[in-house]
């Protein structure tokens, strides 16, 4: 799944799937089912600001295509598209993803999805259109890829082993790595802004790196030399970086 979920699945990390319709059917805001393809392409759409009249109740993923404005239909796929499968025999209600990123190199694309195996979860996947089966695309005037990330501050910028960690600055969602010189750290909490996390056990006086699929961002962080190694609860750890329970 992804590092960040749909505000309006917050369990999307970690939900065992039902067919009842006690959460599989559970409505989003813009005319779909909550994990499923089509509402989570919406729910990226939303997050980058494409207007909802435009992406809202276009039906099953097969039908995006079809049921889009002629102005906004392609065959050829750029950042921010939704990328569509027609339905077929085997699949009636088809797919649609979202294109993250369109590799000029070598033809290919790179698209976040939802339900692609009808697991209700997500994952990305890269090859030429063809390959993928999503080779009709729906423009919604996304302009990007994103910038990379910046970071602007981290408090506190020194600490020992198990210190809580605020590193806020922008584009930091989806952070796919975080180190302490070169040492992984967890992310504990992701809001976009500010990410929540703890120095690792073996961390030394360094940089601080934080990749995103958009690129990395640094800054200077200081061990303290007088290690002690401690666990905090996650609950402190949140409720110190100032996220609380606003993440997943």
């Amino acid at each position: 799944g992804y590092t960040a979920c749909p505000s309006f699945d917050p369990g999307c990390k970690s939900y065992s799937i039902t067919y009842d319709g006690t959460r599989w059917g559970m409505a989003d805001p813009w005319g779909y089912s909550v994990r499923n393809c089509t509402s989570y392409v919406a729910w990226q759409l939303a997050q980058l600001g494409a207007n909802p009249l435009k992406y809202g109740n276009l039906g099953d993923g097969g039908d995006w295509y079809d049921d889009a404005p002629s102005s906004a239909r392609s065959l050829t796929p750029t950042y921010g598209d939704a990328a569509v499968q027609q339905s077929t025999s085997s699949n009636e209600f088809g797919h649609v993803a979202f294109v993250d990123a369109v590799n000029s190199n070598n033809g290919t694309i790179t698209v976040n999805e939802y339900n692609y195996n009808e697991n209700g979860i997500g994952d990305q996947r890269t090859g030429t259109p063809s390959a993928l089966g999503l080779t009709e695309f729906v423009s919604f005037g996304i302009s990007g890829p994103p910038p990379p990330p910046t970071i602007s501050s981290v408090s506190p910028d020194q600490g020992e082993i198990g210190t809580p960690v605020a590193i806020s600055g922008s584009g930091l969602a989806n952070a796919s790595s975080l180190s302490f010189n070169g040492v992984a750290a967890q992310v504990l909490g992701d809001s976009g802004n500010t990410i929540a996390t703890s120095v690792p056990s073996g961390a030394t006086t360094g940089n601080i790196v934080v990749t995103t699929p958009y690129g990395s961002a640094s800054a200077a962080f200081t061990v303290d030399s007088n290690i002690v190694i401690r666990q905090k609860g996650s609950n402190e750890l949140l409720a110190k970086s100032g996220l609380g329970s606003n993440w997943v």
